[in-house]
C-alpha cells in the first residue's frame, strides 16, 4: 500500500528552516514518501531532500473582520485583539499535498506541520493507528482535542484515506469561502466542520497529539503572545500590548527598544503607552525562538492599529 507523508511549511528565519530540515530527517525514519507543501519558496538543499515538492505563492490571509479574536479581562480593562489570520493558507497546502497523493494513486497519508520533530517511538505509534485504521475499514485517523460534546479536531497532525479526504473535507480555499462559517473561525473550527458527520467511519484518538506521541516535541514555534499596537477604546491614544496565553506553560521574554527584559508569565501582560512619530522595536523570546517587530506610530498607520484592537479602562 504506497503511502506518503505530507509537511506543511513556511519557514521564515534560520531556526526555522532548520527546525523544517530536522523534521524531514526525523519523518524519514516512517521509509514513506515525503511531499512538502509550502507558500514560501525552499531552497534547492531541502526540496532535494523530499520526494515531491509543492509552491504555492498564493499566501492568502484573512481580512480582519474574520480572524480570530483574543480577548483578555480585568479588574482594570478590557483588551480586544484581532488575529492574524492564516487558516486559508494552511488548508491550501492540505488540499495540494492530499490532492497530488490522491492523484498519484497513495492510499494513506499523514498530514503534519513542520514544528514536529517526532521519534522513532513514536513514529511506530503513528504506523499502529495507520493499521488500525486500515483493519477497521475506517476512513481517517483524528486526534479529538475537545471534550464531552465540544469535540474539536486537531488540523496539526492527522492521517487517512487520500480519497476519502478530498471528497469529503470542504475547507476554505478563499478568505471569502470562511464567510459560511461562524464569525471569526478557528482552524480546527473549519477542521472540525468537515469531519463531524463521518465520526463512524474514523479512528478518533481522545487526546492531543502531544500527549499521545510523548517521546517527540509537538508544535514547537507555536505563538502564544501577542505583541501589537492598540487603540484606547474611548479616547484618541495608542497603546504597545504584550501578553503571554494562559495555555503556554512558560513565561516569555520581551525587550522594548533595547531596554531591560520583560518577563512575562502565562496569562500576563504589559502595557505602555505610545505617541506619534514614535517607533518602537519589540523582541519577544518564546521557548527557542525569538520574534521581533518593528511598528511605525504615524498619522498614516493610525487606521491599522485601530483594526488590530483596543483597550477599555473601566472607569
Amino acid at each position: 500500500m504506497k503511502k506518503a507523508i505530507v509537511i506543511g511549511t513556511y519557514p521564515t528565519d534560520k531556526t526555522t528552516e532548520k527546525m523544517l530540515v530536522s523534521c524531514i530527517r526525523m519523518v524519514k525514519a516512517f521509509e514513506w514518501d515525503i511531499v512538502l507543501v509550502s507558500h514560501k519558496s525552499l531552497s534547492q538543499h531541502i526540496i532535494d531532500m523530499v520526494d515531491y515538492y509543492i509552491y504555492d505563492k498564493e499566501n492568502i490571509l484573512e481580512p480582519i473582520d474574520l480572524t480570530p479574536v483574543y480577548w483578555y479581562h480585568s479588574d482594570l480593562f478590557s483588551v480586544q485583539i484581532n488575529g492574524r489570520g492564516h487558516i486559508v493558507p494552511v488548508t491550501r497546502n492540505m488540499k495540494n499535498g492530499i490532492g497530488l497523493i490522491d492523484m498519484l494513486g497513495y492510499k494513506f497519508f499523514y498530514y503534519m506541520e513542520s514544528d514536529n520533530l517526532l521519534s522513532r517511538e513514536d513514529v511506530g505509534k503513528l504506523e499502529s493507528f495507520a493499521s488500525a485504521m486500515a483493519a477497521a475499514d475506517e476512513q481517517m485517523v483524528l486526534f479529538n482535542i475537545g471534550e464531552g460534546d465540544g469535540a474539536r479536531y486537531e488540523s496539526l497532525l492527522f492521517g487517512g484515506r487520500p480519497s476519502f479526504f478530498m471528497k469529503v473535507a470542504h475547507l476554505p480555499m478563499t478568505a471569502n469561502d470562511l464567510r459560511k462559517y461562524n464569525v471569526h473561525p478557528t482552524l480546527e473550527d473549519v477542521f472540525y466542520a468537515s469531519f463531524r458527520y463521518y465520526e463512524h467511519e474514523c479512528l478518533i484518538i481522545n487526546r492531543s497529539s502531544s500527549q499521545i506521541l510523548s517521546t517527540s516535541s509537538i508544535n514547537l514555534i507555536a505563538n502564544h503572545h501577542k505583541a501589537e499596537i492598540i487603540r484606547d477604546h474611548d479616547e484618541e491614544r495608542y497603546f504597545l500590548w504584550i501578553s503571554n496565553s494562559p495555555d503556554n506553560p512558560g513565561s516569555v521574554t520581551a525587550v522594548v527598544n533595547g531596554g531591560e527584559p520583560i518577563i512575562i508569565p502565562p496569562n500576563g501582560y504589559y502595557y505602555q503607552p505610545v505617541s506619534i512619530s514614535q517607533i518602537i522595536q519589540v523582541q519577544v523570546t518564546e521557548g527557542v525562538r525569538t520574534t521581533g517587530k518593528v511598528f511605525f506610530v504615524t498619522e498614516s498607520n493610525l487606521p491599522e492599529f485601530r483594526e488590530t484592537g483596543y483597550i477599555k479602562f473601566n472607569r
